[in-house]
């Protein structure tokens, strides 16, 4: 999983059905990848549904950027109101062996004043929620390949007011 808009990081996380049948007890718990210690946890078994999630840290291994692409930065005046455009690339690399399958959230700003509208242009094959802003891509990325995620949108305000874009 990876947010890069917060962080240049992927994280590992293990997903474990069926793990009701492992009559685990609630308490600390040791993680281990590949035979590496990644770190300790709680394990609240009343917390978990039918999937038992962990965290297992960094992987090293996947870089992902995200940079504003410049050339599509836009800033039109045009009577009593601004629009500005915003686009988006998210570079992701895997520099593992293997596959990797990997979710990537980013999000676009979401207005709650009428005066202030905002228009997703482009998702770039995510999946998106309307009344979050979030943007969704489930990839799966093969050995030493690098892929590029794009999105972009406008906001259209009043001149004059100060509006959080990014």
């Amino acid at each position: 999983n990876s947010v890069p808009k917060l962080s240049e990081y992927a994280y590992l996380v293990a997903n474990m059905t069926e793990w009701q049948s492992l009559n685990l007890l609630n308490g600390n718990a040791n993680l281990y990848f590949e035979n590496n210690f990644v770190g300790s946890t709680y394990l609240d078994t009343k917390a978990f549904g039918d999937t038992l999630k962990l965290s297992l840290g960094k992987d090293e291994s996947i870089s992902v950027r995200r940079t504003k692409a410049k050339t599509f930065t836009e800033k039109n005046l045009i009577g009593s109101k601004v629009t500005e455009t915003r686009n988006w690339e998210i570079t992701i690399t895997n520099g593992k062996k293997q596959d990797a399958d990997i979710i990537i959230e980013d999000q676009i700003p979401v207005s709650t004043n009428e005066k202030v509208k905002v228009k997703l242009l482009e998702q770039g094959g995510s999946i998106y929620t309307t009344s979050t802003g979030i943007l969704k891509w489930v990839i799966k990325i093969k050995p030493s390949e690098t892929k590029k995620l794009q999105f972009s949108y406008t906001v259209e305000y009043p001149k004059g007011n100060q509006v959080i874009l990014e």
